[in-house]
């Protein structure tokens, strides 16, 4: 299984900083063993809108990240694209 996750946020804020929220499905799902980091492609990540902890713990885990400049530059189309390909090599 594979998620293709569109939003300016990572999602992947950890439990001890105000239990669950909207800002923390993917994290539990890596650590409750229900995805891969390397099974979760998220598109149009702001940097300026994320702490550094969190961008670090998607490249730790694995997670491919495709940030909004990235978007700017790059056709959509192509990304999904790309984004669908990895995640039929990985999953």
């Amino acid at each position: 299984m594979g998620v293709i996750q569109f939003d300016a946020h990572h999602d992947l804020r950890n439990l001890d900083d105000g239990g669950p929220t909207n800002g923390t499905p993917f994290r539990r799902s890596i650590e409750n063993s229900v995805l891969k980091g390397e099974h979760i492609v998220q598109i149009g990540i702001r940097d300026f809108t994320n702490a550094k902890a969190y961008a670090d713990y998607a490249v730790k885990q694995g997670v491919k990240v495709y940030t909004m400049q990235d978007v700017l530059q790059d056709r959509i189309e192509s990304i999904i694209r790309e984004s669908i390909n990895y995640l039929k090599k990985t999953s």
